[in-house]
């Protein structure tokens, strides 16, 4: 064996003694050929990790963020081995280093993201499955953001009691640009990297939830919400830590109040200092209810929103005579949504509600609102609340607004039935279109407070949150009266405790057909808004 060096003398040897078992032998100048003409290692293995990745996109397309995997499991997928495996694609949308950069705690930190997923996948884990606002993978921040301490106003959460607390409070739109957390270090150093998320509540009410964002000490949630002020006054940003095996536990605080900041500025940016360490970084700006309610007719051709409900009927064609995008989304709601907690209370991501309200200005028929296209029922909740406060006159109309005011300093509680008869009297009066569109809308409602035990959403709570949007006349109606949220919010409390239930064959409620508490027989509604709207896209 002439020319050959040792590794070929060896494998030159190997071939010999496989000569036995195939009846043939390679030749040194074929051997070399062969070696040519076969891929790397290096190269099979990327290959190998091309295909995988790609079956996981397209079987795990709805997995987008650990809040969800369970989810996935609930609706069938899943439960095998391999689909365990799979769905750890989590861990590849996380912003980690890569691996050939990580130390030696570094994957120990992975290694424990792995174990969390892995028990997510089990039933184990299903008790602790959390709800943030979920998120999809195209989402995933890759690069940190850019965040100058010196471009915002250092807030300390001042501690007031109760004696000198203002007794005044704020209506209208915050709109909160949260950012992201810097220093928000842990107390023991068993885990380098976490899973935290931001609840953002007003007045101890839970208003909105971040994604959940992975990270050691700075977290980038980046998360824009629009969220409704009721006569509030105080704001508090809850830092929680996200773990299946674990209850979540209350890792950062802080509050800030509302009066002393937007006394002389509409927005601000602020680096509000949280307990017990680490800084918060928001961009808050406020509207005014006037501006928020001021019901301007919209001047763009084919318009959705700021245009009135007969022009939008009579050109839609419905023919339950109400608009298709009220219809499409009680529809979704009542689909996948009555046991969500905080229904219509919580708001979505503002991003994509107005991407949601661009496809029903396109074409309120063929928008999508599939959980596969809007994972998050508050965000059709959001656009739904946007289009009855953005009608030029209100659903109930201004004058019988008024009307609706007094009949309710007249209303006797131990006769509700008496009452219910004056109330539907008043709302005889309005345009048929207005009677179909507010009876979809309080059965609706109706339904949503028949799940109260589950979403926790009272007579009270719902009418807080969609009071203002359907009965709050344009401030040009009221002259130069300050908007006053109290009245309508008292109004439709009312309504929601007088409106009698569904039947149960109409309705997916189980519910009594003759009504909640305090209510009276459907048969009372014997007005034209009755038109026993059945479930359908229009």
């Amino acid at each position: 064996m002439p020319n050959m060096n040792t590794a070929e003398v060896g494998h030159f040897c190997f071939a010999a003694k496989m000569s036995k078992y195939s009846g043939d032998v390679f030749t040194s100048e074929e051997y070399r050929a062969w070696l040519n003409r076969v891929s790397s290692t290096s190269a099979i293995y990327e290959s190998i990790r091309t295909q995988r990745h790609a079956d996981i996109q397209k079987r795990f397309s709805r997995i987008q963020s650990a809040e969800n995997v369970f989810d996935y499991k609930q609706a069938g997928g899943g439960g095998g081995a391999d689909d365990d495996a799979d769905a750890l694609q989590y861990a590849e949308t996380k912003p980690l280093q890569p691996m050939l950069s990580r130390t030696s705690s570094d994957k120990r930190a992975a290694s424990q993201t792995v174990k969390r997923v892995r028990y997510l996948l089990d039933d184990g884990g299903k008790a602790y499955i959390p709800n943030p606002a979920p998120t999809k993978a195209s989402e995933g921040r890759q690069i940190p953001l850019d965040i100058n301490p010196s471009d915002f106003l250092r807030y300390k959460t001042e501690k007031f009691d109760e004696a000198h607390r203002s007794k005044k409070t704020m209506s209208g739109t915050l709109t909160v640009h949260l950012y992201g957390g810097r220093g928000l270090k842990t107390s023991t150093r068993a885990d380098l990297y976490r899973d935290l998320y931001c609840v953002i509540e007003v007045d101890r009410m839970h208003k909105a939830r971040t994604s959940v964002r992975t990270g050691d000490q700075n977290f980038d949630w980046d998360d824009l919400f629009d969220v409704d002020l009721a006569q509030n006054q105080e704001v508090d940003f809850l830092v929680y830590s996200w773990d299946p095996q674990f209850r979540h536990n209350l890792c950062y605080k802080a509050s800030v109040y509302l009066l002393p900041l937007f006394r002389h500025y509409k927005s601000l940016n602020l680096a509000i200092k949280m307990e017990p360490r680490g800084t918060l970084y928001v961009r808050l700006a406020y509207t005014e209810p006037k501006l928020v309610l001021k019901r301007t007719p919209s001047i763009r051709r084919n318009a959705m929103f700021g245009v009135d409900l007969e022009t939008i009927v009579k050109r839609e064609g419905c023919v339950y005579g109400v608009p298709i995008l009220v219809k499409r989304c009680i529809d979704e709601v009542e689909k996948r949504g009555l046991d969500i907690v905080g229904l219509y209370q919580l708001c979505g991501s503002a991003e994509r509600r107005k991407e949601l309200r661009l496809a029903f200005e396109r074409d309120s028929s063929r928008a999508i609102v599939t959980p596969d296209a809007e994972p998050d029922v508050n965000v059709i909740t959001g656009v739904m609340k946007d289009y009855l406060r953005e009608l030029p006159e209100p659903l109930i109309t201004d004058c019988l607004y008024q009307m609706l005011v007094d009949a309710l300093s007249v209303c006797l509680p131990e006769d509700p039935e008496g009452s219910a008869r004056l109330i539907l009297s008043i709302l005889d009066c309005l345009p048929k279109t207005n009677k179909a569109t507010l009876t979809l809308v309080l059965d609706h409602l109706k339904l949503v407070t028949s799940f109260s035990e589950r979403n926790k959403m009272t007579e009270e709570n719902l009418a807080t949150c969609v009071g203002p949007a359907l009965l709050c006349p344009s401030p040009g109606s009221s002259g130069k009266v300050p908007v006053d949220f109290r009245r309508p919010i008292e109004v439709m409390k009312h309504l929601l405790t007088v409106w009698p239930s569904k039947p149960a064959s109409s309705s997916s409620s189980n519910s009594d057909e003759g009504g909640a508490a305090g209510g009276v027989p459907r048969e009372v509604l014997r007005w034209g808004g009755d038109n026993n709207l059945q479930e359908s896209s229009c």
